[in-house]
């Protein structure tokens, strides 16, 4: 196979800098991670340094990821007379994150502009301005709009042309301080016209060398050192789950797969990829693109891994897909309840549901698929639709979740008019907290989150592989040394031996550890304490790391209080009973 890659150069070609004529741009990732742990790539704030470039700007990254010194200091070490204005930005979840920087970039120069942008300014300007004090907010895709906003800060021209702005007024009125809109921008209908996210301005070389076997999705144990990425090969979606919302706009565009190939051949050529996750909400909506697709990817013998609709698929296309390299296909199923379907405007079916996951696992492909209670129309009889196929679908590894209110998704406006959610901003910045809006009682309610907190640590309601052996790999390093284990899979009985585990912090955590059989593409859970023998007592000693990892929600507890949860959580008590002592402290803290 021949292939046509672009250059370095003809992705981003060179053109004016701060020194003859331009402006240099400081994009700051906030410090989701600390260094060396796994976080998902920003792949939309890649975009958006990747338009800069083309159009001559000099741009300069910073991933506070990367180091876990003050994020102060970081910042302040990338600061020169070559920067201009400072760009950040993430999802609404991301809140504190995103803060730390605006607050760290203030502190070292408060006149330098700062701009936001990314679903938290998305789904609620006004909001996002308040919590952020920032001086321009980016609203939708951020591509053409950082162009023009660049081009009109470089020429000090008028901002109040710059389309999907939110900005701060500086006239020297009563206005000012205050904050002003200007008209909606269109979304990008033709997306191919962008060019690739700018991987090399992020350094993804690095990002590569954190990733191992265990650090994120159970596809990286189907190869030996996996080299994983992330693309988007559509946006948004057409369809509106009251739960989901879409900072991409809401109209469904797809890119040419002629122009996905050529991402795919940089990748492979520039970074040796081995993995693929398409990152879409809906990679498509007909079977012949998808067909397409595996014609396209199958000569570059990836594995790969797509998000479709129940409705969508048959056994000719997952047959298909199947021989193409996809090794996992995720699945909005959400519910087993019609009512609840219907209430979150999912347009699907129990009977489409069961299909579609029985036709999957007949092609020998793993499934990713979530049951997400609390819906506003979910009770005790939808509730328990939902957990009796459950109980009886165990080969399907289906997580468990509680419906989370996001902005600016239908249940969170239902929400915040009804009064459940009184104060936006302190909703925001606790993290978005679960809250019940549903039709269960709280105490049913409170059974139920706890349930889907720890369910994932019985082994009688997943599919638990077979640890023949495990023994400290030869390469060692880690956390805390990796692992080699041999694993019999639970469905078809053959046996793996996967290399280069790794215990992350937070495994000890949790009982069972995920991976996929090689030979049926199951998702199978292990006994994490027989994966690292000779080191599963070296644990990150950190109840709070536990609780976020948990979602636990509970306030503020006396630090006597705290050790002593701390100490039961290592030696004493299972995770199941913790989860329950700390619901109840919660409770009572409240």
């Amino acid at each position: 196979m021949s292939l046509n890659i672009p250059t370095a150069s003809e992705q981003h070609p060179p053109g004016p800098t701060k020194e003859n004529g331009g402006l240099g741009f400081l994009f700051i990732h906030p410090k989701i991670a600390r260094q060396g742990e796994y976080y998902e790539f920003p792949l939309g704030m890649a975009y958006v340094t990747a338009v800069l470039r083309k159009q001559g700007f000099a741009v300069h990254v910073l991933d506070l990821c990367h180091g876990d010194e003050p994020i102060v200091d970081q910042i302040r070490a990338m600061m020169d007379s070559n920067i201009n204005v400072v760009c950040t930005g993430g999802m609404s979840v991301k809140c504190g994150a995103i803060e730390e920087v605006v607050k760290a970039v203030r502190a070292i120069n408060p006149t330098l502009p700062l701009v936001v942008g990314g679903p938290i300014v998305t789904a609620d300007p006004p909001l996002a301005a308040e919590i952020l004090g920032f001086d321009y907010g980016i609203i939708g895709e951020g591509e053409l709009t950082i162009a023009e906003l660049a081009e009109a800060l470089l020429h000090q021209s008028d901002i109040t042309q710059v389309k999907g702005l939110i900005y701060k007024v500086r006239e020297m009125d009563a206005t000012a301080g205050t904050y002003r809109s200007t008209p909606e921008r269109e979304s990008i209908r033709d997306i191919d016209s962008l060019p690739y996210p700018d991987y090399e301005g992020f350094n993804y070389r690095r990002y590569l060398s954190i990733i191992n076997p265990t650090c994120s999705s159970s596809t990286y144990t189907l190869v030996e050192n996996p080299r994983p990425v992330s693309i988007a090969t559509t946006r948004s979606c057409p369809y509106n789950c009251t739960f989901c919302y879409h900072p991409l706009g809401r109209i469904y565009r797809q890119r040419s797969l002629a122009n996905v190939r050529g991402e795919i051949e940089y990748l492979v050529k520039n970074y040796n990829i081995n993995q693929l996750h398409i990152f879409d909400e809906l990679f498509s909506v007909n079977k012949k693109r998808v067909m397409e697709f595996c014609d396209l990817i199958e000569p570059f013998e990836l594995k790969w891994a797509v998000q479709l609709r129940v409705p969508d698929v048959d056994e000719e296309m997952l047959l298909r897909m199947r021989s193409a390299g996809a090794c996992n296909i995720g699945y909005g199923v959400e519910s087993m309840s019609a009512t609840v379907l219907k209430s979150m405007k999912k347009n699907i079916t129990p009977d489409q549901i069961r299909r579609a996951l029985e036709l999957t696992r007949k092609a020998k492909m793993g499934v990713t698929a979530n049951l997400i209670f609390g819906d506003p129309a979910e009770d005790d009889h939808s509730v328990r639709e939902s957990l009796d196929w459950w109980f009886k679908s165990k080969q399907y590894a289906v997580n468990l979740f509680m419906v989370r209110v996001l902005p600016d998704s239908k249940i969170y406006q239902d929400a915040v008019a009804s009064g459940a959610v009184k104060d936006k901003a302190q909703f925001m910045r606790d993290g978005f907290p679960l809250i019940n809006v549903s039709k269960l009682t709280n105490r049913a309610y409170t059974k139920l989150r706890n349930f889907t907190l720890w369910y994932a640590n019985d082994e009688r309601l997943v599919p638990v592989g077979k640890v023949i052996s495990s023994r400290m790999s030869d390469k060692g390093g880690g956390n805390c040394g990796d692992v080699d284990i041999t694993v019999e899979c639970p469905d078809c009985h053959v046996v793996t031996e996967y290399k280069g585990f790794r215990q992350q912090n937070y495994f000890t955590f949790r009982r069972l550890t995920q991976l996929m059989c090689r030979n049926c593409w199951q998702r199978v859970y292990v006994r994490t304490k027989q994966v690292f023998r000779e080191n599963y007592q070296l644990r990150n000693n950190t109840l709070l790391d536990f609780c976020v990892k948990q979602g636990i929600d509970f306030v503020q507890i006396r630090p006597w209080v705290f050790g002593l949860v701390n100490y039961l959580r290592m030696v004493l008590v299972s995770d199941r009973a913790l989860i329950k002592m700390l619901s109840f402290m919660g409770k009572r803290s409240a």
